[in-house]
């Protein structure tokens, strides 16, 4: 009978959407469908393939919401919370088309805004000479990225240049006033909360 009344609620709902509110175990019902009791939710698909992209929660009034996600909490897959600096690594192809005349990359948008916010390794692809980055663009704080060039060409990453906004800047810490790969390697780092630093080069 529960199951039948249930199903009822779910019916009035989808058949007029501008009805009064439905409470079940209630008569005082706050939203579109109010339930006083424990909800079971039973044959899903949730673990067949689906990527889970947001976490639902209970409010202090009961009510079920979506809960956004801070930065240290960036991703959500197949029912796993994935935090910024985990050791979750994926991977996203970044196309560098490289000026003839080797003005560097100033403020440059590898799409950690985008779609790809949630990627952690960038491979640039494309490059067809040496090339330098003053300044990457989207990072937030713990944002943590592996900056990987396969290609032979030298990728420099030159220290607190102000041809890149303030927020974008790399901070090396090293000795000379860039770090740099001469060829086939990886530089990784993270985004302070104001700026890029270099954790680690990796030749």
């Amino acid at each position: 009978m529960k199951k039948i009344s249930l199903i009822l609620c779910f019916l009035l709902l989808v058949s007029f959407p501008t009805c009064a509110q439905v409470g079940i175990y209630t008569t005082a019902p706050t939203e579109a469908l109010h339930v006083n009791g424990k909800i079971r939710v039973t044959n899903t698909d949730f673990d067949v393939g689906r990527t889970m992209v947001s976490v639902i929660g209970v409010d202090d009034e009961g009510t079920l919401s979506k809960i956004p996600l801070g930065p240290g909490l960036v991703m959500i897959k197949n029912n796993y919370i994935i935090g910024a600096g985990s050791g979750y690594y994926s991977m996203k192809d970044h196309t560098l088309v490289t000026p003839s005349n080797a003005t560097p990359f100033h403020n440059l948008d590898v799409g950690l805004e985008g779609d790809y916010a949630l990627k952690t390794v960038i491979r640039f692809i494309g490059q067809t000479k040496s090339f330098d980055i003053t300044g990457i663009t989207g990072g937030f704080a713990g944002k943590h990225v592996i900056l990987l060039n396969p290609s032979s060409y030298r990728m420099r990453l030159i220290d607190d240049s102000n041809n890149s906004l303030t927020e974008n800047r790399i901070l090396t810490y090293g000795p000379g006033p860039a770090e740099t790969l001469q060829g086939q390697g990886a530089i990784e780092l993270v985004y302070d909360g104001y700026q890029w630093i270099v954790l680690n080069i990796r030749e």
